[in-house]
């Protein structure tokens, strides 16, 4: 059984631990001071890191095939003239060209010369010359119609899929944070009234 003084005791352990605690979280506050007024010129401080960014920065040269490619797609348009999917394709012999052509395939946009755009199956065929460093990108209507007109763009999937994944990253985090806070509050000995003789 507990005397009155062993509760005491208990009482004023916990609230010297809650005062404590608030002392450990008002203590940065209280203890700092206010930042004295900015005393450098914007323009000069600005200059100084343009000169320093300029002599550190060294631009890698771009790689461009040495070679001539050639390298045609199968896409699928809807009624916007935006491309829906890629559904087949040929490519080159250089993996990285070919890639770069895939992802500006996928942001593509097949619209004729008035603006009105035609939903179906088309071609999008890329040449590249070594000579010129150009790329010459052809389109062909292959068939009209053939596809679900009222499909999203494939950038409106992936930035669909994106923020889902985001979404679910972030759950993710607040879920582990939530796991961290009980993990310590599991591990922070709580106050033990010891018994009385």
């Amino acid at each position: 059984m507990r005397s009155r003084g062993t509760e005491a005791l208990a009482a004023a352990a916990v609230a010297a631990g809650v005062l404590s605690a608030t002392a450990w979280f008002a203590a940065p506050a209280a203890a700092s001071t206010p930042s004295p007024a900015p005393t450098v010129n914007a323009q000069l401080l600005n200059q100084k890191l343009q000169s320093a960014a300029k002599s550190n920065v060294t631009m890698p040269a771009t790689r461009t095939p040495s070679d001539p490619q050639h390298t045609e797609l199968t896409v699928e348009v809807n009624k916007k003239g935006e491309v829906t999917r890629v559904r087949a394709g040929k490519g080159g012999p250089d993996p990285l060209f070919n890639a770069m052509v895939y992802g500006n395939a996928l942001q593509a946009y097949i619209k004729k010369p008035d603006g009105e755009a035609i939903s179906g199956i088309y071609k999008l065929i890329y040449d590249y010359s070594p000579d010129t460093k150009m790329v010459k990108r052809t389109v062909q209507l292959v068939q009209a119609g053939g596809v679900d007109p009222d499909a999203s763009g494939a950038v409106e999937d992936m930035m669909k899929a994106n923020s889902k994944r985001m979404e679910l990253d972030s759950k993710t985090w607040t879920q582990l944070q939530k796991n961290a806070k009980a993990m310590d509050a599991k591990a922070t000995p709580k106050p033990s009234s010891a018994p009385s003789h």
